[in-house]
């Protein structure tokens, strides 16, 4: 059984798949339930089944499963043309509140 490694919570834990393995057999490897993990990521896989068989480089959420994924946006400052999203991780910013003065 793999762990998860200690950090913020605010951070998605992914892991890659291989050819033909399935949600269930990853849900066992982290010790998460397998419907909360085809769960969390039906957004992204929409076809996703518990015995469904992956490709060779599959990004399986595996942490934070009961979050939802439009809670969080992400953003990444770079990226090239041939990038999908799903192989960006997101950029964090900080942004300042501007307070406007009046004349």
């Amino acid at each position: 059984k793999k762990e998860l490694q200690q950090g913020s919570r605010n951070v998605y834990h992914w892991y890659i798949g291989k050819e033909n393995e399935t949600p269930k057999s990853i849900a066992r490897k982290f010790g998460l339930v397998c419907r909360d993990l085809v769960r969390a990521n039906i957004e992204r896989l929409p076809e996703l089944l518990a015995l469904s068989r992956l490709k060779a480089g599959t990004r399986v959420r595996v942490s934070q499963l009961d979050q939802h994924d439009d809670r969080y946006i992400p953003y990444s400052h770079w990226t090239n043309p041939e990038d999908t999203s799903e192989d960006i991780d997101p950029s964090y910013m900080m942004a300042r509140k501007l307070i406007r003065r009046r004349p």
